[in-house]
């Protein structure tokens, strides 16, 4: 019982956290300037010019923010607390799928430690520019057969990862800004002429086809889709989910 009355509260905790310090500062201090015009209008007839401008500023403010938090706020948090399971079994996959991206490129790249996946740009560029883009790549779960290269690899990730993008983007009235903000950056590093299998030559030396190397742009984007990934992760309340 105890445990399902915390459940029904918690929205409304994370409700007054949207809301912020200041302006459910100024939301309870309208109601408590309310209490005191109220009693003042009882003791003192006719009232004062100033009392009568308080009374009517309080209650205008108390009115919008009282319609604000209860018509918008507080159900949005309720729906959402409805649907955070979902969402943090979509951000986790987001952050699966890139997590193994970024351990594989480590393990193909003598990058040391596969399970420190936290790299700079300028390091994981450099790990990219030590494996070899036309070679087979193993797929991990979300498919049988191999890839024939890198290209077509990361391809087929970003493409997973956009789906998911977009299907936690059908709950548009439940994420906040900065998620909605995140969301579309991971749409755009998914859908750009980076994941769509093209393939760069590295040109010839002495009339023989060079080796090629992941070129460093795949690096910045990789490592932006691992940062945004972990930020949604926080947002949904399990920042150490996924190291």
């Amino acid at each position: 019982m105890e445990l399902f009355a915390k459940a029904k509260l918690k929205p409304i905790g994370t409700a007054f956290e949207e809301l912020g310090v200041l302006h459910t500062f100024v939301f309870l201090g309208s109601f408590v300037i309310i209490f005191f015009f109220e009693d003042v209008k009882q003791d003192q007839a006719p009232l004062s010019s100033r009392w009568l401008i308080a009374g009517i500023i309080s209650y205008t403010v108390f009115a919008f923010y009282f319609g604000w938090f209860f018509t918008s706020i507080v159900p949005r948090n309720y729906k959402r607390h409805g649907v955070i399971s979902y969402l943090q079994r979509r951000t986790m996959d987001i952050s699966i799928l890139i997590s193994f991206v970024i351990m594989e490129l480590i393990e193909r790249g003598n990058g040391g430690d596969p399970n420190k996946r936290d790299r700079s740009d300028e390091e994981l560029a450099a790990i990219c520019g030590r494996v070899k883009v036309y070679q087979t790549f193993k797929p991990h779960f979300e498919r049988n057969d191999d890839y024939a290269d890198f290209y077509e690899y990361f391809s087929f990730i970003a493409t997973q990862i956009n789906a998911t993008a977009e299907k936690i983007l059908l709950l548009v009235d439940v994420l906040t800004e900065e998620e909605i903000r995140i969301l579309f950056q991971i749409e755009n590093d998914t859908n750009s002429a980076l994941t769509r299998n093209l393939k760069f030559s590295a040109g010839k030396i002495d009339n023989q086809p060079a080796t090629a190397y992941i070129p460093e742009a795949y690096a910045y984007a990789i490592n932006r889709l691992r940062k945004n990934s972990k930020a949604l992760l926080r947002s949904v309340g399990i920042p150490d989910s996924i190291a």
